[in-house]
């Protein structure tokens, strides 16, 4: 049974495929085992999918659209390729923000300190507010300008 099933999984096996190999003493345990498991719950879940799309229900289609395409692609699908680029560009877009994130944190990128553009329109905002103030109420506020040096 298990040589049977091993040798139709190579006969399924396409250029490209990637292959992890266990010997028999480890395959009903670890990591192996839990690789396995997935494997057969992903299959179930994408048979449940391909039925429901059959009988037409949009929720099942749009799930293997989304969440698998390469069964679209054996679906012969119209919207395989679609899927497949859409799948792609998902994928680039979580790279693109992630290495966004990383630059607008990463302290290198950022320049701080007196003598910077933020530094000297916040320091303007201020001095304005200051101004504001002492002509608002002077009885109040008319020593502020003075308290307030730079400005």
């Amino acid at each position: 049974s298990f040589a049977r099933d091993v040798s139709e999984r190579i006969s399924r096996l396409q250029p490209g495929d990637r292959v992890w190999v266990f010997t028999e003493e480890i395959k009903d345990e670890g990591i192996a085992l839990e690789m396995e498991a997935e494997r057969r719950e992903r299959q179930h879940i994408i048979k449940l999918a391909k039925a429901g799309r059959e009988n037409g229900n949009f929720r099942d289609a749009l799930w293997l659209f989304l969440e698998a395409p390469e069964e679209m692609k054996k679906l012969k699908s119209e919207c395989a390729g679609f899927s497949r680029a859409f799948s792609f560009l998902r994928i680039f877009i979580v790279t693109v923000s992630v290495i966004g994130v990383v630059i607008q944190t990463d302290s290198g990128f950022n320049t701080y300190g007196p003598e910077t553009i933020a530094c000297n329109r916040e320091a303007a905002a201020w001095c304005e507010n200051v101004e504001w103030a002492a002509q608002l109420e002077p009885s109040r506020y008319g020593d502020i300008a003075d308290l307030n040096w730079p400005c």
